[in-house]
């Protein structure tokens, strides 16, 4: 299971986050980033930051939870 994907990813100032079914866009001061994450987990914007939650429950689930964490972290 991984523990770096159940802290939120805090968004920094100047950026801005919005989410559109299974499509996350990212949009700060060097472009526009879109990442469309899998089905088998949620992605919520909290004042906290970014979360993400596994929503399915195959073998896959929590790898892809916590590579989804990730590739929105960077």
């Amino acid at each position: 299971m991984s523990r770096l994907a159940k802290k939120p990813i805090t968004i920094p100032q100047g950026v801005n986050a919005e989410i559109a079914g299974n499509k996350i866009t990212i949009k700060g001061p060097k472009g526009t980033l879109d990442f469309t994450h899998h089905n088998e987990v949620k992605v919520n914007i909290t004042p906290d930051g970014i979360v993400i939650l596994k929503k399915g429950n195959s073998k896959k689930a929590p790898a892809i939870w916590g590579t989804t964490a990730r590739i929105i972290e960077n």
